[in-house]
């Protein structure tokens, strides 16, 4: 049996009170503290294209990182093909914690596979702390990603330190993806979380 870590308490594994009884939608995009990635076009559009919200009440939140050591991923297929410039996400870290995005492809099995298309680390000033709700933060994609229409790629998230992420809402919300997670004591590899995390993909199209 896997085990998943959830944050119920400041005494449970991997702590992660998020103080949260909605997630506002401000949008703060952070940007790793490196030269910037020229625009693949300069009449590009930003898009929010993949798009599945957190729950506005919930019962727990998920680990990243902490004494478990937890990842969390979501694999996504865009509906259009263009730029990966961001993704969006409910987090919040304890001080001194780092959080780290990564850009990878997907398995024939379906789960998050091991090539690397981006990663991006970003320090724990750059979102809220534990005491305060979490806010939709956009972490930006350095170099920006171009994907194709209809090929799902997956995201991942792990964590230096505490943090932690508001669920989406209960069951499989997303259909054109799915969540997974990798713990201690569980052996190393993929599970599925058995629903999907919150998140919101942004884009430039031609």
């Amino acid at each position: 049996m896997s085990v998943l870590t959830r944050g119920h308490s400041r005494s449970a594994l991997a702590v992660l009170l998020l103080s949260v009884a909605c997630v506002d939608g401000s949008d703060r995009t952070l940007a790793p503290r490196s030269p910037a990635v020229p625009e693949p076009s300069a009449d590009a559009a930003r898009i929010s294209d993949q798009v599945n919200p957190a729950d506005p009440s919930p019962a727990f939140n998920y680990a990243i990182g902490g004494n478990s050591n937890q990842q969390l991923a979501q694999t996504v297929t865009p509906s259009v093909s263009g730029f990966l410039t961001a993704i969006l996400v409910p987090v919040s870290c304890a001080p001194g914690a780092s959080l780290t995005l990564e850009i990878r492809n997907v398995d024939p099995t379906g789960a998050p596979g091991t090539r690397l298309r981006a990663t991006s680390v970003f320090p724990d000033r750059e979102f809220p702390p534990f005491t305060t709700p979490a806010a939709l933060v956009a972490l930006r994609v350095f170099p920006h990603v171009e994907l194709a229409m209809g090929r799902p790629f997956a995201f991942v998230l792990r964590a230096q330190g505490s943090c932690g992420m508001v669920p989406a809402l209960r069951g499989d919300t997303y259909a054109a993806g799915a969540g997974w997670y990798d713990a201690r004591p569980n052996l190393p590899g993929w599970v599925a979380l058995g629903g999907d995390l919150a998140f919101t993909t942004r884009m430039l199209t031609p």
